[in-house]
């Protein structure tokens, strides 16, 4: 005898019990996989965006033209002050967001910060500038990190890998080559 499709009707008129169990078991598991998949949604994006703002800002600040030209002794530390006192307009999905921006110089194989609004570079950055500029060369770092709350710390742990809550990344873009500014 061939099985019967329940309708609608029937659902409703089931007393037995076990169906509402059942749905309310997986539409907990499922809610918290949709959760899930929204943080890892929003934690790209962020990244995402990130990445590219810093890029942007690096880029934006490595156009200056070198302290020798006449009239441009402090375009560096003039947009530097810029973009940090507008940080409110020009991040303006990202209230919470910190930026720091600094101009560095390899000289004899050490790193030193110039100008800006940070006075050291964590160690990642540190060993990532020392691998890419050469000795001489100006770069300008740009740092930004926000704070982010997950909907689901656990489960957002067990897909990123790490349960820390700040996002952050950084670009270094060379300014200029065999040059010492400080």
């Amino acid at each position: 005898m061939r099985a019967r499709l329940r309708t609608p009707r029937d659902w409703l008129a089931d007393r037995d019990g076990s169906v509402l169990v059942e749905f309310a078991v997986l539409s907990i598991v499922l809610l918290m996989f949709s959760a899930a998949g929204v943080d890892l949604a929003n934690i790209a994006g962020y990244h995402r965006e990130i990445e590219r703002s810093t890029t942007q800002i690096a880029a934006a600040i490595t156009s200056c033209p070198p302290s020798s030209t006449p009239g441009y002794v402090s375009c560096t530390t003039d947009t530097i002050k810029d973009y940090t006192a507008r940080k409110a307009n020009t991040l303006i999905r990202f209230p919470t967001m910190e930026l720091s921006i600094m101009q560095i110089n390899k000289v004899s194989g050490a790193i030193r910060v110039c100008a800006g609004t940070g006075t050291y570079l964590d160690a990642d950055i540190k060993t990532r500038a020392l691998a890419v500029l050469d000795d001489k060369d100006v770069a300008i770092v740009v740092v930004m990190s926000m704070n982010y709350l997950a909907f689901l710390p656990v489960l957002t742990k067990l897909y990123v890998g790490s349960g820390s809550k700040t996002l952050r990344g950084f670009t270094i873009a060379v300014q200029a080559s065999n040059a010492q500014v400080c």
